[in-house]
């Protein structure tokens, strides 16, 4: 098995604003959210980068609309 090159966020880096669905008590709210998320991964094959965050019984994934290339984080 391939182990994943897990890359992580500075402080001074702004993390990304997801927009989702909040699905609580039985009611659907799309709200924007800026997920406090520090660590990242980036796909082989097209460089699209992609913000993941595990907890014992919880797994957060939000995948963004860019490579690591033309985003901020490039030089790091």
């Amino acid at each position: 098995m391939k182990l994943v090159d897990i890359k992580k966020l500075d402080s001074s880096t702004k993390t990304p604003v997801y927009l989702y669905n909040n699905i609580s008590y039985n009611q659907a709210d799309k709200v924007p959210v800026e997920l406090p998320i520090r660590t990242y991964v980036v796909r082989d094959c097209d460089q699209i980068v992609a913000s993941v965050h595990i907890e014992e019984k919880k797994m957060v994934l939000g995948v963004w609309n860019m490579t690591e290339s033309n985003s901020s984080i490039s030089s790091r």
